[in-house]
Formats: structure tokens, C-alpha cells, sequence
């Protein structure tokens, strides 16, 4: 099994000093995501999932990394067993021509609802057309156009503020009297 983590997720997760957005829903910080983050990359490791870094997600973290692109593209080389890179291949193009196509014939139209320019629409559903070869089960983003089309075509989706904190942290720990010094 496999998910797809897009742009942000991504840049999130393998470097800590990428300032965190906030929640698209509500505005608010989003708080301890780099918990969440760890908790999530753990979870999907220790279940041999894979992590999909789509090539159209590859080239903006590139591009908008600058520098550092290079160290973040030897780092999922580095974590192989748990990233993988897939290429925007044949499937993916015959994929993308169904969905566009399918969207078409749609109430919403071409664009399918979205107020987005049709480059950021076609690069979202090249996303989602690589996770529908790959068979990925969810697309973990915030972007709220890619979560529609991937909605739209029966994959899971999970926003930052939605992923869990560890168990440990969910829980509060209680001091007994004895604990505290008192009988």
C-alpha cells in the first residue's frame, strides 16, 4: 500500500525549518506538527507503506528549495524503503485524460468547480492520476482543490491539522496525592 504526501507535507516533513502554514479550514496555528509529522513518517514505516513523492511534487520542492533541493532528493534516496519517487509516466497520462475528459461531461466543467488557473488544476490532477496508477489509498495535503479531485476520485484525504498526535501525547498525566508529597 502507498500515500501520496504533496508539496507541503513533503517540505514539511524533511525540513524542520519550513515555517508551518495555518490550518486552511479555520486560520488557526496548527500546533505541534513536527509530533505529528513524526508520528505519521513512523506509522507508515513500521506498516511498510510507502510514502509517494509524485515528480510533479518533486520539481516544485526542487525549484522552490533552491539549494537545499539536492540534500532533500538524496534524503528520500536515503529513506528508499519508505520513499518512493514516481514519474508522471504513459498511465498517469492516459489517467489525466480520463479524469479531464470525465470532468468534461461534468456539471462543474472542465475545471470542475475550481476558481484555480488550468496549469495549478492540471498539475493537481497529474497528482492525483500518479496516485491512482501507484494504487495510493490517501493524498495527505491542505491544498483544498487537490483534496477535491482526489475526493472525486475515490482517495482518501488527510489535512496537517487532521493527523493525530503519538498516543503518549494524547494522554494527560495525573499526579496521585502520594505523589506530590501529600496523604
Amino acid at each position: 500500500m502507498s500515500v501520496v504526501f504533496d508539496t507541503n507535507l513533503t517540505l514539511l516533513l524533511v525540513d524542520p525549518r519550513v515555517p508551518v502554514p495555518p490550518d486552511p479550514d479555520t486560520g488557526q496555528a496548527i500546533t505541534e506538527t513536527a509530533k505529528r509529522l513524526n508520528y505519521l513518517f513512523e506509522t507508515l514505516q513500521k506498516s511498510r507503506e510507502k510514502i509517494i513523492i509524485p515528480t510533479p511534487v518533486l520539481a516544485e520542492l526542487i525549484m522552490l528549495a533552491d539549494r537545499p533541493g539536492a540534500q532533500y532528493v538524496a534524503h528520500f534516496h536515503r529513506y528508499g524503503s519508505v520513499f518512493q519517487i514516481e514519474a508522471f509516466d504513459e498511465r498517469a497520462a492516459i489517467e489525466l485524460a480520463l479524469m479531464t475528459a470525465a470532468a468534461r461531461r461534468s456539471a462543474g466543467g472542465i475545471r470542475a468547480g475550481s476558481t484555480e488557473s488550468m496549469a495549478k488544476i492540471k498539475f493537481d490532477r497529474q497528482i492525483v492520476a500518479i496516485a491512482k496508477v501507484v494504487g495510493a489509498t490517501t493524498i495527505y495535503s491542505d491544498d483544498k482543490n487537490l483534496l477535491n479531485f482526489a475526493k472525486a476520485n475515490n482517495i482518501a484525504t488527510v489535512k496537517l491539522a487532521e493527523l493525530p498526535l503519538p498516543p503518549e501525547d494524547r494522554q494527560q498525566s495525573i499526579t496521585f496525592p502520594e505523589q506530590r508529597g501529600e496523604s
